[in-house]
């Protein structure tokens, strides 16, 4: 697996080196209030939500698999502490940290574990480790108090990562409590181990966290007394309320750099989170245009990679995303730095839209900002306009992506016009992961399906889990990367750093590397 690297960098820089000690004295103090750009589906059990989503629920819980400051898995901050596989990757021993606790005091045991396993493999859970482990999950046997024996239906390779935030989202949930309250109830009154306990929340405006006090890895319990998520959609508005102080951090959009620079707000990003990309749902139906190569193509050679790049992007937020397919870039495994980068041609492109007949047939964009993009509504709409040089008919189509993701992970994905949505989802340095959520068919566990050839994808996903060759998948990876990038499946845009802007109050933070999932608002430190 290539390495995630931690480049974290920033104008004002907020963070200290990287493994320096947090510069915090005394306990807990004060409220941190963070303004998000989206709260998802904003529900509480985070088996129903994924991504970004995971910002909003999941601070009560503990990841099954820790993962480090710099991305990467980690065996000491999750709740796993170790773990064996089978020479044959279908059996995994997983070895339960001793001295966790629930909020309610009670022992995280195997049987937590256990049931958590179980319990994403549900009828209508959406997380990123969800579907595979549906699908693949054959039985999780306790052995003891505090080790799990799983057994998978087919050899997986990357099931430990799966397992983790570094490719999927897996957290351990409370049996007893569901088992005794119900799921509705831990939906809207969670109980976890994680180092923040739920006080409160009003959909659509807040939600309100209070520090565990008892939380077993003291290196990462919170700073801060209380944490407060406040939903602020305009990135504007987010500025706004830094410049006045009603918030401590929030991701900002590009635009609002220089602003936030002049109000004296300290501005930190964190390296190649994401690469956004503009994915086809439904293009495996051979009645949508994006079904046809040339049709992809021509939508690709319309867009002008580098005048969004001088437009949008100073270096410092984004790089080029080169000739990479997506899902691959530098931290990934298949990376091929002699890949050509994607051309501009919108003379050509006209002339493929001849070619497959394209007649003014309307192309719905769907346009929202998610957390590590919060400016994508505003490249869009440079995008949208690209496209109707060309003579394509676009109707861009605000929507907040709670409200639009449903769309695409139902069994069955109904668009009438033909979809296109710019999609961020972050770095998965194996790339299987990222092919489950965004290109295996449903029937192979994908969760939002946007390739063009289901049984192709997934039988080149079969052959990668399962082999227990590395210099095998290796090169199977590099042939793949240079094949999706002749297909033109999805398009890269750019590789993209998240940035934030930190008010005065925050003395230090040590957000996660590579990952916007995880930024690690427990590292916040207040000035004192």
């Amino acid at each position: 697996m290539a390495a995630m690297l931690l480049l974290v960098m920033s104008c004002t820089q907020v963070q200290a080196p990287a493994g320096a000690p947090l510069a915090t004295a005394g306990g807990p103090t004060g409220t941190v209030v963070v303004g998000m750009p989206t709260f998802s589906k904003e529900v509480l059990d985070p088996t129903f939500d994924s991504g970004d989503g995971k910002i909003y629920s999941g601070n009560t819980t503990d990841w099954l698999i820790g993962i480090s400051a710099d991305g990467k898995v980690d065996k000491t901050s999750g709740v796993l502490e170790d773990w064996q596989a089978s020479p044959d990757a279908k059996t995994y021993t997983l070895r339960v940290r001793r001295g966790i606790k629930w909020h309610d005091g009670s022992d995280l045991t195997a049987d937590d574990v256990k049931f958590s396993l179980d319990y994403m493999t549900q009828t209508g859970t959406v997380c990123l480790s969800c579907g595979p482990l549906a699908k693949n999950l054959a039985s999780a046997d306790v052995l003891d108090q505090y080790t799990v024996r799983v057994s998978l239906k087919v050899a997986d390779n990357a099931f430990i990562e799966l397992l983790s935030p570094v490719e999927g989202d897996a957290k351990v949930v409370p049996m007893r409590f569901i088992q005794q309250k119900g799921k509705d109830e831990y939906g809207k009154n969670p109980m976890g181990s994680g180092p923040w306990k739920f006080v409160a929340r009003k959909q659509g405006e807040y939600a309100e966290f209070e520090v565990n006090r008892d939380y077993w890895n003291k290196d990462q319990m919170p700073r801060f007394e209380k944490m407060k998520l406040v939903l602020t959609t305009d990135p504007t508005t987010r500025l706004a309320m830094l410049r006045t102080g009603e918030l401590d951090i929030a991701s900002i959009g590009l635009t609002e750099i220089a602003a936030a620079e002049k109000a004296g707000l300290k501005i930190s990003a964190v390296k190649r989170v994401a690469t956004p990309f503009l994915g086809f749902p439904q293009s495996y139906d051979p009645a949508m245009l994006t079904n046809k190569l040339d049709f992809r193509k021509a939508l690709s050679l319309a867009i002008d990679r580098k005048a969004l790049v001088a437009r949008f992007y100073p270096s410092t937020v984004a790089d080029s995303a080169g000739g990479q397919s997506w899902p691959f870039n530098q931290d990934t495994r298949g990376y091929d730095a002699g890949l050509r980068p994607y051309e501009s041609d919108p003379a050509q492109a006209k002339e493929l839209l001849k070619k497959v007949g394209y007649q003014g047939q309307p192309l719905q964009f769907w346009s929202f900002a998610l957390t590590n993009n919060p400016e994508q509504p505003e490249v869009n709409e440079v995008i949208a306009q690209m496209w109707r040089d060309v003579g394509i008919n676009v109707e861009l189509t605000p929507v907040d992506f709670g409200s639009y993701f449903p769309k695409t992970t139902g069994a069955k994905q109904e668009f009438t016009k033909i979809p296109v949505a710019t999609y961020s989802s972050r770095t998965r340095p194996t790339v299987v992961g990222n092919m489950l959520t965004w290109m295996l068919s449903k029937a192979k566990g994908g969760l939002s399906p946007s390739y063009w050839n289901p049984s192709l994808i997934d039988a080149e996903y079969t052959k990668l889990v399962t082999s227990t060759n590395p210099a095998e998948v290796e090169a199977q990876l590099l042939a793949l990367n240079g094949k999706l990038r002749e297909e033109y499946w999805a398009l890269p845009l750019i590789v993209r750093h998240q940035t934030y802007a930190v008010g005065p109050r925050i003395a230090d933070w040590r957000p996660t590397a590579g990952n916007q999932s995880v930024p690690a608002f427990n590292t916040l430190v207040p000035k004192r």
